[in-house]
């Protein structure tokens, strides 16, 4: 696992290339990728125009734990950057 996590983690080299909107939808029990192979990945993004959510009572499925919420965040965020 850690060498598949390690793998990932080498792409963030390329994240400044990322310009466009980005919507980073994240659960605080998040246990699959660590939250600060996440922050990295987040702070690295290029795009001047980017959002970080932080689901409090989910892990890896926010969509599933916590689906109200979850499609408010990407409807608002689709509305944004139309």
């Amino acid at each position: 696992m850690d060498e598949e996590i390690q793998e990932i983690k080498n792409y963030t080299e390329r994240m400044p290339e990322i310009t466009t909107p980005r919507l980073s939808l994240w659960g605080e029990y998040e246990m699959v990728v660590p939250m600060s192979i996440a922050k990295e990945a987040y702070d690295n993004i290029g795009s001047s125009e980017k959002r970080v959510v932080i689901f409090e009572k989910s892990g890896h499925s926010p969509m599933g734990s916590a689906a109200d919420q979850f499609a408010a965040e990407v409807n608002l965020f689709i509305d944004q950057n139309k």
